[in-house]
């Protein structure tokens, strides 16, 4: 005789988990910025939580930066806090659901600065920018995602900059692609200026770049080959150079057979201005 045995499916309740993402980390927000706090949870989408400020390392948690807040997906949650003071290198972020007691704390302490950007490049006084072309200008910040910044360029060592380069670069990035005018005249004494475009009244913060460097007409140079080189068929030849022109410039890099009367052979064409190319040698025509 059989025995049929009945199963009895038995449903587990989730237990309730919030998880603080970010700030995770060791990191600086700059005071008055606007930064993202994260966190993960498995609490649904109707679900809301608490998130309060510690700036002494956990031990009290006095700063309530939202009472009541819909988390924004059903397993995530992001709030934009613009950072307020008084600067700490112990501060914490504590996320509580509002409909019972959990809770996460971010791992590490992380600090409320003063708000700084620092130019870093370009750095060299070697460096040339050609009218026209699109370069790049870095920085360092503790701005957050939701700040802009001002690219400008002065043409007299910093004293004035009145030329935008970029107007809403975002700070956190923290470089831009910036294009470069044709000036009525050829300088060496170039610098760029990174200026935080909505700072709340009261904050500022801007960054010059270190060294002056030259802003001019176009040039390209080439490096290899440049004279005795032998090119034999069928292996592959290296041609490089140099360009004031920027990384995104592209080129054709062509051959002559005539001492330079002609171009009719094309080694390359439309490559990245990268400074070299490697091609098979082929025979002319």
């Amino acid at each position: 005789m059989r025995t049929a045995i009945g199963r009895e499916s038995a449903q587990i309740a989730e237990v309730p988990c919030i998880t603080v993402t970010s700030p995770n980390t060791a990191v600086n927000w700059g005071r008055g910025s606007t930064q993202q706090i994260k966190w993960s949870h498995n609490l649904g989408s109707r679900s809301s939580v608490r998130i309060e400020l510690s700036r002494d390392g956990g031990l009290t948690f006095p700063e309530v930066l939202a009472a009541d807040l819909k988390n924004s997906a059903s397993s995530s949650g992001l709030f934009n806090w613009q950072v307020t003071g008084p600067n700490t290198t112990q501060a914490i972020v504590r996320v509580t659901w509002t409909a019972g007691p959990t809770a996460d704390v971010s791992n590490l302490a992380f600090t409320i600065a003063d708000p700084y950007i620092t130019a870093t490049s370009p750095s060299s006084p070697s460096t040339s920018w050609g009218y026209g072309s699109t370069q790049r200008v870095k920085w360092q910040t503790n701005l957050g995602p939701w700040d802009t910044v001002s690219v400008l360029l002065s043409t007299d060592g910093g004293s004035t900059f009145p030329t935008t380069l970029a107007s809403s670069a975002v700070a956190s990035a923290p470089l831009a692609d910036v294009p470069v005018p044709a000036l009525a005249a050829p300088t060496a004494a170039a610098r760029a200026r990174v200026v935080w475009n909505n700072a709340p009244t009261g904050q500022t913060a801007a960054g010059t770049t270190p060294v002056n460097f030259r802003v001019e007409g176009n040039w390209v140079t080439v490096t290899l080959p440049n004279g005795g080189e032998t090119w034999v068929i069928g292996t592959t030849a290296t041609v490089k150079w140099s360009s004031n022109m920027g990384s995104t410039a592209r080129f054709n890099i062509y051959l002559s057979t005539d001492d330079g009367a002609s171009y009719p052979n094309v080694i390359a064409a439309n490559t990245l201005n990268d400074g070299s190319r490697s091609s098979r040698c082929r025979p002319p025509g």
